[in-house]
């Protein structure tokens, strides 16, 4: 593969590119992570930072979340990557409730 890539400059150069980009969309923090989604339980928080989200996709799976995804997708916009996992554990909690007795 490197000789397709044209040798070692030129791998050197896709790192130094995936290192810039890493960069300038930084993995999430826990506090951010809290600040967006609101307070829900450890575990849920845990496995979203497992997944090392940019605060793009988190805010991308929160949207979804609270009903917007279908504004977004109309857009020409679908859900995927790791906003479509985020996506599946904030909403977990919610298939697993009853559904609440119409007034």
């Amino acid at each position: 593969m490197l000789e397709r890539l044209g040798g070692d400059s030129k791998v050197e150069e896709l790192a130094a590119r995936a290192f810039f980009w890493q960069e300038i969309t930084p993995m999430i923090t826990k506090a951010e992570l809290v600040h967006l989604v609101g307070d829900i339980d450890d575990a849920p928080l845990m496995e979203i930072l497992a997944l090392s989200p940019s605060v793009a996709e988190v805010e991308e799976a929160v949207l979804w979340a609270e009903g917007e995804g279908d504004v977004v997708a109309r857009s020409g916009h679908s859900l995927n990557g790791k906003a479509a996992i985020i996506y599946e554990i904030l909403t977990a909690d919610l298939e697993d409730e009853p559904p609440h007795p119409a007034p």
